[in-house]
């Protein structure tokens, strides 16, 4: 509400007060101020005359507030996943295939460094078996992934069940489990 609304609004609740014989103060004036000014005038007016031909109590300023829209709130949006579709489908794949394929069982794609003294976590520094066969693995698995993410860039995306079995042999291969 702006300040040249004041005597407009004035006007208004004496006539709420008047039409439910009720004494018009300035303190009952400044609380419905006080709770209405973020409403526009023609709205708190068309309340105050909804209200006063459909209740026989004198209103509560959240009664002139204007009503609100009646449809649900909108859903919020669920935040963007860090990594593309692609990259969560490699993902999963070389999982499936490195750690629980029946051919290669449990066992690790190289042999992990131990523990830290009193630390989680692996070293910053990689040992060298461990640091040349996943890093080909996962330079080949950055590859399928930039790739399948340009074609969906122009246009063109790759079908899912393609880039599953190039996944799944390329990976195969790299892991030997695939001649």
């Amino acid at each position: 509400m702006r300040s040249e609304d004041s005597e407009q609004f004035r006007v208004a609740i004496e006539d709420l007060c008047t039409a439910y014989n009720r004494p018009c103060t300035d303190s009952v004036i400044r609380v419905f101020y006080e709770s209405l000014k973020p409403y526009h005038i023609l709205d708190i007016k068309r309340m105050a005359m909804r209200h006063r031909a459909s209740s026989k109590r004198f209103p509560a300023p959240k009664d002139l507030a204007p009503e609100r829209a009646t449809s649900a709130p909108s859903k919020p949006k669920e935040p963007e996943p860090v990594m593309s579709k692609w990259a969560i489908a490699a993902n999963k794949i070389l999982l499936s295939l490195a750690y629980q394929d029946r051919r290669r069982g449990f066992k690790p794609i190289s042999k992990y460094p131990p523990m830290p003294a009193g630390g989680y976590g692996l070293p910053l520094v990689l040992p060298k078996p461990l640091d040349d066969k996943l890093a080909k693995i996962l330079a080949v698995k950055a590859d399928y992934v930039r790739m399948a993410e340009e074609a969906e860039r122009d246009g063109e995306p790759m079908d899912g069940m393609e880039f599953s079995d190039m996944l799944r042999e390329g990976f195969g291969r790299m892991l030997g489990t695939i001649a």
